[in-house]
C-alpha cells in the first residue's frame, strides 16, 4: 500500500503481490478498483458508479470495451495505430505517436490535445472520456496517470509509480541480445542506464525515447520502422 497526503489531500494505492495497482481512493475520488488477466494485461476498471471492461487483442492492444452489462460501449479498429472509434471518430496523431486531434466522419476536428515533453495534457479537458492520449496509450483520469501494460506512468513527475521488474543481473549488463557460445559479449548502453534507476521514463528523455509497455525504452523512429516492417 503507498499513501501520500499534501494539501489536506489523500491518496491511497493499494498493490498485489504482482506489483499491479488493485485499487485506488482518495479524498476526491470514490475508490476505484482494478483487475488483471493471467498475462497481466488490466482488463477491468470499475468504481460505484462505473464498470469498464477491455478486450484485448493479441497484440496487448484495446479493441473493445465492454460495460457490467456485458454490452459494447466502444470499438475500435486498429493498423499500426488506433484508426478510429465506433466507425465515427478518427485519430490523429504527431510524430510521437501522441493522439493531437480527433475528427468525425466528414473529417470535423471535434477535439483536440496538447502536451508537455514528459506527456503532462496541456488544458485539460475534466469530462473528457476518450481513453487514449499521450503516445496513444491508456489514460485514467481518476489517477492522472498512463497504463502502460506492466507499470502505470505519471506524467506529472515524469516518473513510473513502481519499480521496473525487468531488469536482472544478464540483461542489465548485456541487454537482451542472444550471444552463441564463444561470441564476444559487450556491454549495452542502454540497457545499463535504463537499469540504473527502476522508477525513470524513457531514460529521462521522452523527447527521443518512447516506452510501450512499462519496460523497455527505444527510438521512436526503430518503434515506426519495426511497426511497418515486413515480417
Amino acid at each position: 500500500m503507498s499513501e501520500n497526503e499534501l494539501n489536506n489531500t489523500y491518496e491511497i494505492y493499494k498493490y498485489n503481490e504482482f506489483n499491479e495497482m488493485t485499487s485506488f481512493e482518495s479524498n476526491k475520488e470514490s475508490k476505484w478498483e482494478y483487475a488483471y488477466l493471467p498475462n497481466g494485461l488490466r482488463y477491468r476498471k470499475s468504481n460505484a458508479t462505473n464498470f469498464d471492461r477491455y478486450i484485448w487483442d493479441r497484440n496487448g492492444n484495446i479493441i473493445a470495451e465492454m460495460n457490467g452489462e456485458g454490452n459494447l460501449t466502444n470499438k475500435y479498429v486498429r493498423g499500426n495505430k488506433l484508426i478510429s472509434k465506433n466507425d465515427n471518430e478518427y485519430f490523429g496523431y504527431d510524430g510521437h505517436g501522441s493522439v493531437v486531434n480527433i475528427s468525425n466522419e466528414s473529417g470535423k476536428s471535434i477535439k483536440s490535445y496538447d502536451y508537455d515533453a514528459f506527456g503532462v495534457e496541456l488544458n485539460k479537458d475534466a469530462n473528457d472520456t476518450n481513453l487514449f492520449r499521450y503516445c496513444g496509450e491508456q489514460y485514467d483520469n481518476e489517477t492522472d496517470s498512463i497504463y502502460l501494460r506492466a507499470r502505470y506512468y505519471s506524467p506529472s513527475v515524469g516518473r513510473f509509480t513502481t519499480e521496473d521488474t525487468y531488469w536482472n543481473g544478464s540483461n542489465r549488463i548485456y541487454g537482451d541480445k542472444e550471444y552463441k557460445d564463444g561470441e564476444i559479449k559487450y556491454p549495452d548502453i542502454t540497457a545499463s542506464l535504463q537499469a540504473e534507476n527502476l522508477y525513470v521514463y524513457c531514460m529521462g528523455n521522452p523527447i527521443k525515447y518512447i516506452d510501450k509497455n512499462g519496460f523497455t525504452s527505444e527510438v521512436e523512429a526503430e518503434k515506426i520502422i519495426k511497426d511497418n516492417a515486413i515480417l
